[in-house]
């Protein structure tokens, strides 16, 4: 044998075995990281992880995204099955197909990104979505993502795809009240899961990567909300395609659930000092922070478990809502056109009631995010 074709045959042994040795280390090293945050108490606490938002004191805490008592825990019995039908059809139409990974998927989101020059497609499958909440999160690269497809490929081994299923439904962000099926059934419907029909499944499943953007109770115009409501209709209109040519519904269907709207009511749902996180949560949800928690492979504010620092004085904060509420009753009076019989003299009332510069009883500003290091 020549020395040049012996030179060949070892580059080519090479080039087999240098990526074979490769994935077989990395896929020992995350199995053996995952071996114990697998355990189903274990990853049961961490679905439940918060990201706690503070006070400009660094200390005292605003609020969480989100508490326990912010979720309606719903086993995976209680799904109603148009919902999963529905959530398959929009994220995953091959979940019960696959093993964790759809290389199909992945090719497909690939072309499709590459022939638009952006992101528009996304090829993660449920269990994938469920993963980058599971295990601990990194900058997106490409090592990153191999550990994330290592991740699913475990996720599949030690649970079935209704237990997976059952872990996505309920962290899935809804909206500062809340996370998971549970809350979006009542928040957006004023409904119970069980009593969810059709049209609702298709828009909350279509809803999960971006409830904000088809949120009409969070848009402060009314041609914003007019805008999130044909957003919503469009979105639960694609999911109900999509149904349609998995054989999920019946043309008959289609045709009835694409004809209605979303009949969108907002639940009777109260939290405290929630405007205030509202505005943390819309500053998050701008482009400037979608940038740096994307960068940091974070897509589920939710269960991220990072701390959110701002620039809201607690003291301030509870004297303006005080005086609010003391003023308002007053002011009530005034705009009716009623004399004000009080102590306090009329150049003191006009005083009171005298335009401020600031249009709104809080400024809350982010001054930084950190990751959790507990």
């Amino acid at each position: 044998m020549s020395t040049k074709r012996k030179i060949l045959i070892g580059l080519l042994i090479a080039i087999i075995l240098t990526p074979l040795v490769f994935f077989t280390f990395l896929y020992l090293e995350v199995t053996k990281d995952a071996s114990k945050r697998i355990q189903k108490g274990i990853i049961l606490q961490i679905i439940n992880s918060e990201s706690p938002v503070f006070y400009d004191d660094g200390v005292t805490p605003i609020g969480v995204f989100f508490q326990k008592t912010h979720r309606r825990y719903v086993p995976y019995k209680e799904i109603p099955k148009i919902f999963v039908k529905a959530l398959i059809a929009a994220e995953d139409k091959n979940f019960f197909h696959h093993y964790g990974v759809d290389f199909k998927a992945i090719a497909r989101a690939l072309l499709a990104n590459l022939k638009a020059g952006r992101v528009v497609q996304g090829g993660s499958t449920l269990t994938q979505q469920t993963a980058k909440n599971i295990f601990k999160r990194e900058k997106r690269s490409l090592m990153a993502k191999l550990k994330e497809l290592i991740q699913a490929f475990l996720l599949e081994r030690y649970y079935s795809k209704e237990e997976i299923l059952e872990m996505y439904v309920n962290q899935f962000f809804v909206a500062s009240y809340g996370k998971g099926l549970g809350i979006a059934a009542k928040y957006f419907f004023d409904k119970d899961v069980e009593d969810l029909n059709l049209v609702e499944c298709a828009f909350i499943a279509g809803s999960v990567q971006a409830p904000n953007r088809y949120n009409p109770f969070i848009k402060k115009t009314e041609a914003e909300r007019q805008r999130a409501q044909e957003l919503a209709n469009e979105r639960k209109n694609y999911v109900l395609r999509n149904m349609l040519k998995l054989n999920f519904i019946s043309l008959e269907q289609y045709e009835q659930a694409k004809a209605q709207p979303v009949p969108f009511r907002k639940g009777n749902i109260s939290y405290r000092l929630n405007v205030v996180l509202d505005y943390i949560r819309d500053q998050l949800d701008s482009e400037y922070f979608r940038d740096i928690l994307h960068q940091q492979g974070i897509d589920n504010i939710a269960t991220s478990g990072i701390r959110i620092y701002t620039s809201v004085n607690k003291d301030i904060q509870q004297a303006a809502i005080q005086s609010l509420r003391v003023r308002l009753p007053y002011m009530d009076v005034l705009l009716n056109g009623y004399h004000v019989v009080n102590k306090l003299g009329s150049q003191q009332i006009d005083n009171r009631f005298r335009k401020t510069d600031g249009g709104i009883p809080f400024l809350a500003r982010i001054t930084h995010v950190e990751p959790h290091n507990g």
